[in-house]
């Protein structure tokens, strides 16, 4: 017979259920300690507790005393934004703002604005009610947008003047010093001011289209030249040039011309004169 089962007085003793935890407790609305007619008002809608309600109080009593600008609706006439522009600091009249000096943005020396067009600009500001900050910003930066594209332009041009001149270099070889001062030459032979303006406007006067078409005015004179057609002028020899020389040096315009830097032949006057002299004297410097 098996033995009996018997209870040990020093087993653990069965572990009773915990109690439950009672569920939190809304905290009580800090409104309810308003007045009812207080406690619904729209004003408090965003408010979550007193602090809240202590910083928007603070901070509506910062306000106190300052100046307060009232917007007008949005079906309002333009009159009626004036006296708002004016608080905002909107000059009386488009003749009182004052514009950046252009100067001082460092932009390239093309850059710039019209003068009648900086006078429909001053009317735009004002009727849109800019204040002198305002304006002075959006026409500097306008200025400076304008001065980013002219110098990508530039460098463009530049880039492809330079490729050009390369390319006319391996062309021409070992006679290409000796072919541009023979088209300069040819180009000193026309004084023509207007065509300088143009060629000085567009950087076109080094241009190797441009060198092209005057050596080859060059050599269909020279060719001319040689015809017994005339070619008075035009030098191809060292001593050629050394007579060019002196004759220009008594010729009483063309010194005019080279020494007056603001006659309108000046710069043609010192061209000649420089290719001729590299002709005449070939390896030096004038």
């Amino acid at each position: 017979m098996s033995e009996a089962i018997t209870a040990n007085p020093e087993a653990a003793p069965v572990a009773q259920p915990a109690a439950a935890t009672p569920a939190p407790t809304a905290a009580p609305d800090w409104r309810g300690g308003l007045a009812p007619e207080f406690q619904t008002h729209p004003s408090l809608k965003d408010i979550k507790d007193i602090n809240g309600l202590a910083k928007s109080y603070i901070s509506a009593q910062s306000m106190i005393g300052a100046e307060k600008i009232v917007l007008p609706k949005a079906d309002a006439k333009p009159e009626e934004w004036d006296g708002v522009y004016s608080k905002l600091g909107r000059p009386e009249s488009p003749d009182k703002y004052k514009l950046p000096d252009v100067q001082a943005l460092n932009l390239p020396k093309d850059v710039g604005v019209d003068e009648q067009v900086a006078k429909n600009m001053l009317g735009v500001f004002h009727k849109a009610g800019l204040s002198q900050k305002q304006a002075e910003t959006v026409y500097s930066e306008y200025l400076k947008l304008q001065g980013g594209k002219v110098a990508e332009t530039l460098a463009a041009r530049e880039k492809a003047n330079t490729e050009a001149v390369e390319k006319l270099k391996g062309e021409w070889g070992q006679e290409y010093e000796e072919r541009l001062n023979k088209a300069n030459l040819a180009y000193s032979k026309f004084q023509n001011p207007e065509l300088e303006a143009v060629l000085d406007e567009y950087n076109l006067r080094n241009h190797p289209a441009m060198v092209k078409h005057f050596y080859d005015n060059y050599t269909k004179m020279s060719e001319d030249r040689a015809d017994g057609r005339s070619n008075e002028g035009f030098a191809t020899t060292q001593e050629q040039a050394t007579e060019q020389l002196k004759a220009l040096s008594m010729d009483q315009e063309f010194q005019k011309a080279l020494n007056d830097s603001t006659h309108a032949g000046h710069k043609a006057a010192v061209e000649k004169r420089l290719n001729l002299f590299r002709i005449a004297h070939p390896g030096k410097s004038s």
